[in-house]
């Protein structure tokens, strides 16, 4: 028998060890460790992994969280720079900075298109885009 390299199989292994050297001390009277000792390693391992489950669970949330808030401000600063774009002119000191950034491809769609998107033009007149 070749020992095992699964996480599964080594766990069952170690409890079917645990309960062989409880249930058969005659056999085995000089063991290295006893049940309990094996036990508590196993308890202490289901803790650790239990750990691990919730600090991956935790952490793919963070990136959710993370990726939906770099969502909502290029969402925002999408719907500035179309305003930019449909002002024209209307905002020279702030527009000539952001230049650069105003490619259509760059500001064309919003991977949020029901976020309403307030603009003032020229007049300061609010205008929806949408």
């Amino acid at each position: 028998m070749q020992y095992p390299s699964r996480e599964a199989d080594i766990l069952r292994l170690a409890n079917d060890i645990v309960a062989g050297l409880a249930a058969h001390t005659d056999v085995f009277p000089a063991a290295p460790f006893s049940p309990e000792e094996l036990q508590q390693a196993l308890a202490e391992h289901d803790g650790n992994r239990e750990a691990a489950i919730q600090a991956r669970a935790a952490a793919a949330q963070s990136t959710a969280d993370k990726d939906g808030s770099l969502a909502k401000i290029q969402d925002m600063s999408k719907a500035v720079f179309r305003c930019l774009v449909f002002a024209g002119d209307g905002a020279p000191g702030l527009a000539s900075p952001l230049s650069r950034y105003l490619r259509p491809s760059f500001i064309r769609s919003s991977s949020n298109p029901g976020l309403s998107r307030l603009c003032f033009a020229r007049n300061r007149a609010v205008i929806p885009l949408h």
